[in-house]
């Protein structure tokens, strides 16, 4: 039993720090922790010139940051894939039917893939390549970003575009927009040669790589 009542005030205020909250951090903290270095690392450095230095590392730092966070605003991250564009390239209308919606009366997810492979084919068809070239080329990657909902009887243009060509595989980049221009959905898929079935990829012939990067 405590019967000091100085002892019952300071295990009354001890009780009571354990449930302060931790100090929050201050506008000058920073400065003051940097002056603490320097004057550890330089004991015979004047106090005013210390703090000088602090406000001047402090105030780089600030402007530093802001002009990255101003830069990495300014940077076009959703700019369309149709700027990827490089090769070969086909635009499509197509129409939205009662079928390619979802409960929500708007465009199933999956007629983004199928509009996708249609197109292609007539990107195909238009640069010449040949038809069996369709069962020699599996895809390996597909990717979809959906921007906006695209309604029953609506009608759209599906652009696909080659963006890349490699040894053996090739990069679409496909764009659905709506009549006014705006992106409803895009993406990208890469398909590689593998004509024998039983073994892996294969180089593409010379005029393949041609009609692919080909401008049409």
């Amino acid at each position: 039993m405590i019967s000091d009542s100085s002892q019952l005030r300071g295990a009354t205020s001890s009780s009571r720090g354990l449930r302060q909250q931790p100090r929050r951090r201050r506008c000058g903290d920073n400065q003051r922790q940097i002056v603490g270095a320097w004057k550890k690392a330089f004991p015979d450095i004047e106090l005013k010139a210390l703090r000088l230095t602090g406000g001047i590392i402090r105030t780089w730092s600030y402007g530093f940051f802001h002009l990255l966070n101003v830069a990495t605003c300014w940077y076009p991250h959703d700019m369309s894939v149709k700027t990827e564009i490089i090769g070969a390239s086909i635009t499509v209308l197509k129409r939205l039917e009662w079928a390619d919606t979802d409960a929500a009366g708007h465009n199933h997810f999956s007629v983004a893939v199928r509009w996708l492979e249609e197109v292609e084919h007539e990107l195909r068809r238009l640069i010449e390549l040949p038809t069996e070239l369709t069962g020699s080329i599996p895809r390996v990657h597909v990717e979809v970003d959906y921007r906006e909902r695209i309604w029953f009887n609506q009608e759209v243009n599906v652009t696909v575009g080659v963006i890349a060509v490699g040894r053996s595989s090739v990069s679409f980049g496909f764009v659905v927009e709506n009549l006014e221009g705006g992106v409803c959905i895009e993406g990208r898929h890469t398909a590689v040669h593998s004509p024998d079935p039983s073994g892996g990829s294969q180089p593409w012939p010379e005029s393949t790589v041609k009609s692919f990067l080909a401008k049409t």
